[in-house]
């Protein structure tokens, strides 16, 4: 039987650090996200999903948004999650009558906190829930700023927080930053911020420069170790994130050397490639956290297949968002890379096994399912690979941060 499919979207707050996590389902049970028959069935299989993974292992001690329908709120279901984790995103089918403010109220009294979802006007039949609503998501896709500010200046008199979502770029979480938004959902994020030059800065030239060395196809043990060696904090982080359980190394590794042999050649790259990645300033922590789940991600589902190559499938994950991170296009960054062509060929245009196993990796991020059956099929277990990748990036980014 085909499992419920899980996705997750980061929600920031103004400082850009992650403040909460939005849930994406898709459940067995219905046929598309979009078809509300058995929506009771289909929240009953959510949470189901949620008890049996853990919450801690999806979102960690983040707040979960999971999205609800008009019949679980007014059905009286009981739902075992702990309130003080869980956000309770309406709709925006959702109307506020007497049946559905009954249940509200029911479940803020246990404790939840209410979102509603998809807001651009104030119709007569939500003013009820704007009332009673902790969040309010706005949706910006599409919108002028004249627009957006009309709305903001419609919903000042609510006492919710404002949540500006499907924001694409950094000049509009600007924009929504200046009008008084608190929250900001969206891809802006994966995208390069404004390049003034097509020149990197020293600093990232030199990284790059360090990473494409690491990426040779004939580099050796002794010039990874090298490498390695000649920067002091690079090894002390090198060898803290190889002790970790993740790696499940049988000895304590002392010593660059260590590592470089017990790690193999291949994950030492890859490792050494993510800190120096995790140096780059002024980008926030989630945009390498992505980075590392996708790398992981596509490097399961490759081993589950038996194919791409599953070291290919990790470097184009991992290496996914170096144009984000780097802000510059990837066409210019990928010219200074030795990688195959068709490692090339998935980064810049998602063509081949390659491209086709990032683009469904990208999709189920993104909770658009349609597109992950269409290069996956329906069987395969993109929970326990998806779950096995958040725990992995999330291992590893706090060895980073030690």
């Amino acid at each position: 039987m085909q499992e419920t499919w899980i996705g997750r979207q980061p929600i920031f707050d103004r400082a850009l650090t992650t403040h909460a996590y939005e849930l994406l389902f898709r459940s067995p049970y219905v046929a598309r996200p979009t078809d509300i028959a058995g929506e009771i069935a289909t929240a009953q299989v959510i949470v189901s999903a949620l008890a049996d993974i853990g919450l801690d292992r999806v979102v960690g001690s983040l707040p979960a948004f999971v999205n609800v329908t008009r019949d679980f709120v007014v059905g009286g279901q009981p739902l075992p999650l702990p309130p003080e984790r869980v956000v309770l995103e309406f709709l925006e089918t959702i109307e506020g009558d007497r049946d559905v403010l009954v249940g509200v109220e029911r479940l803020r009294d246990e404790g939840f906190r209410i979102a509603l979802d998809d807001v651009r006007d104030l119709r007569p039949a939500l003013i009820p829930l704007m009332r009673r609503a902790d969040i309010i998501k706005v949706d910006c896709l599409g919108l002028t700023p004249e627009e957006i500010a009309e709305i903001v200046r419609k919903l000042r008199p609510f006492p919710g927080r404002l949540l500006a979502e499907k924001v694409e770029t950094a000049a509009e979480v600007q924009l929504c930053m200046e009008l008084g938004f608190e929250l900001f959902q969206g891809y802006f994020l994966e995208r390069p911020s404004v390049i003034k030059s097509q020149t990197l800065s020293p600093s990232r030239t030199q990284l790059l420069r360090l990473i494409a060395e690491l990426q040779e196809p004939e580099v050796t043990f002794e010039q990874v170790e090298e490498i390695v060696r000649l920067d002091l904090a690079l090894s002390l982080k090198l060898v803290s994130c190889a002790n970790s359980a993740t790696y499940g190394v049988e000895r304590r590794i002392e010593n660059v050397r260590d590592a470089v042999i017990l790690l193999g050649l291949l994950q030492t790259r890859n490792l050494v490639t993510l800190i120096l990645l995790s140096r780059i300033d002024g980008k926030p922590p989630e945009l390498l956290q992505q980075a590392m789940t996708r790398a992981r991600m596509c490097e399961n589902l490759a081993t589950r297949r038996s194919k791409p190559d599953p070291r290919a499938a990790f470097m184009v994950g991992m290496f996914s968002l170096l144009d984000a991170l780097l802000d510059q296009p990837m066409q210019t960054i990928l010219e200074g890379l030795p990688l195959s062509a068709p490692t090339k060929d998935a980064l810049s245009e998602r063509r081949g096994e390659l491209g086709g196993l990032l683009e469904a990796v990208v999709s189920c991020e993104r909770g658009e399912w349609d597109v992950v059956e269409q290069h996956l099929g329906t069987e395969e277990p993109l929970r326990a690979c998806f779950v096995d990748a958040i725990e992995w990036a999330s291992e590893i980014r706090r060895n980073l941060s030690a």
